[in-house]
């Protein structure tokens, strides 16, 4: 039997007296934690979420990024603001240059699961574009890498990137001492074999992951939107973008089966919804609900990194205790 933390997501609202790795608000005002998400609450039960442990955390400032840490487990969190001498390459080189010094200092070697916020993501025309000048930025540190952060970086976690108003980049990173187990979509092509002509450098992450903490197992899924191989889909039709996001959360769920058993849609802890356009928040919510009416879910103003793409999804499923 393995040992260590119990890791449990609970909603914000939600009393507990464990412990808490993270307290993670989605708040996008200037003044927000370096832990909350910079994004606006449109609607939804869901107003924030909690990492909870069984070890006692212990607080660090790690090269400048807040990180709460236990023996097996860190959650690390930084807003980068905007800076003229700085372009959004170099920022995002800087970034996951400083994870690896995070990986170090912990001694927790393993990304789990990664969230981006990025300004005016989709900004800027061909490889000038906002999206892409941060892919060339993490792909160029992630080769600059050591041998022993490189080696851990070899299966990719799951992550999100969305755009968000507050200018700068966002990123938190869960970091854990044992490698993340990478789950691809049969319905799509993996991000880092995407062509040539989305991105010079394609995106460095997994589908979804199933990380280990201790006694339990989650089944962490990227940010999903309606891509299908890797071709956009349903331009203009933001419910049909979700019901074909639905499906890639499914697909990936079932691709993990072998590891973690069958579930169901029913069996995620939560659903995050990324929405382009704030007047369709209310509309996707009541579709969502239709779908899983007892799911906790956020409708949080976000830009999906397609200008075509309207809504992206977010979940996780909690395995085994």
């Amino acid at each position: 039997m393995p040992c260590g933390d119990r890791l449990a997501w609970l909603s914000l609202a939600t009393p507990s007296q464990r412990p808490e790795l993270a307290r993670v608000d989605f708040n996008d005002a200037d003044a927000a934690l370096p832990a909350d998400m910079p994004l606006a609450h449109l609607a939804g039960d869901l107003t924030g979420e909690r990492w909870l442990t069984d070890d006692t955390p212990r607080d660090v400032t790690i090269a400048g990024w807040q990180v709460r840490a236990t023996t097996h487990l860190a959650m690390a969190s930084r807003f980068f603001a905007e800076d003229a001498d700085e372009s959004v390459a170099d920022i995002a080189y800087r970034a996951y240059h400083d994870l690896a010094t995070i990986q170090n200092q912990t001694g927790l070697a393993y990304p789990q699961r990664i969230w981006h916020v990025l300004s005016d993501v989709v900004g800027g025309n061909g490889e000038a574009q906002r999206y892409r000048r941060f892919c060339r930025g993490r792909a160029e540190a992630l080769a600059a890498f050591e041998t022993t952060a490189a080696a851990a970086w070899q299966s990719l976690p799951p992550a999100t990137l969305v755009g968000g108003a507050r200018p700068g980049l966002w990123i938190q990173a869960l970091l854990g001492d044992t490698p993340v187990i990478p789950i691809e979509n049969p319905r799509q092509t993996s991000a880092w074999a995407y062509p040539r002509r989305y991105s010079e450098n394609a995106p460095a992450f997994a589908r979804a992951g199933i990380i280990t903490a201790g006694h339990t197992r989650f089944l962490m899924i990227s940010g999903t939107a309606a891509i299908v191989g890797h071709e956009s889909c349903h331009p203009g039709d933001v419910l049909a973008q979700f019901d074909e996001a639905l499906c890639n959360v499914r697909a990936v769920m079932a691709a993990a089966a072998p590891e973690i058993g069958a579930h169901e849609l029913d069996d995620l802890v939560c659903l995050k919804l990324y929405v382009r356009h704030p007047e369709d928040a209310q509309r996707l919510l009541g579709h969502a609900r239709r779908r899983l009416p007892e799911m906790p879910m956020a409708a949080l103003a976000a830009t999906v990194c397609r200008s075509e793409l309207l809504v992206e999804l977010e979940a996780h499923l909690r395995v085994a205790d």
